[in-house]
């Protein structure tokens, strides 16, 4: 009888631990869902759906949809070039990485010449959706060193310093700026795309942070 009894509880608390893990994986699901639309809502509700990389994909990987998800984003902050269904981006091979989270555009899939585009040493190549508005009036363009700012609850906070590997306006001689391609350190990859799926991020330069970036790097050299 006891033997018996305690296969029943061992059952029971097998049960108990897999609602418990259905119930926790739902509300995590539900509670990612209502940040998403009260994100989409703050933006006036104007939503499209497009492709989103579900883990980091690096460069000569062919896009399938083990690594690629289409979801909802604003509309707003998206690049012009997003790629908005699985049949636009399936089979393709990056040539540049695209970190988890980030919304895949055409930017990853250029086939640049030889030196075009140059990622240095350490560093990661984020292309995050931009405008004049935000970007100096559109006067950057690749080599530059900036600090990159976000606004939250009316302030502007820095982020870090980054540099400017290309840009839509570089890209398409004389369109007006949509993207930016930066290259940032590793471990402020998920911190930028974070910041980037709730609004614009502002580039500046001339700051003590990009001086500082810009005068250490001149001191190595």
């Amino acid at each position: 009888m006891r033997k018996k009894a305690r296969v029943v509880v061992s059952v029971a608390m097998g049960l108990l631990a897999a609602v418990l893990t259905c119930w926790y994986v739902t509300s995590v699901r539900e509670e990612a869902q209502v940040r998403q639309r009260e994100t989409i809502e703050s933006y006036g509700g104007d939503v499209t759906r497009v492709c989103v990389a579900t883990r980091d994909i690096e460069p000569g990987e062919r896009i399938d949809d083990g690594s690629v998800a289409v979801e909802d984003w604003v509309s707003s902050l998206l690049p012009s070039d997003a790629f908005t269904s699985m049949e636009e981006v399936a089979g393709k091979t990056a040539t540049s990485r695209i970190p988890k989270r980030a919304v895949v555009s055409a930017a990853y899939f250029i086939e640049k010449p030889v030196g075009s585009l140059e990622v240095p040493d350490g560093m990661v190549a984020v292309s995050v959706a931009s405008d004049e508005e935000h970007a100096l009036g559109g006067a950057i363009k690749a080599g530059d060193r900036v600090d990159v700012y976000a606004s939250r609850d009316s302030v502007a906070d820095l982020l870090f310093s980054a540099q400017v590997l290309d840009t839509s306006s570089e890209r398409v001689g004389g369109a007006a700026l949509s993207w930016v391609t930066l290259g940032v350190e590793p471990e402020r990859v998920p911190e930028l795309l974070a910041v980037t799926s709730q609004g614009m991020v502002t580039i500046a330069t001339g700051g003590a942070f990009s001086s500082g970036a810009a005068s250490e790097k001149g001191g190595t050299s």
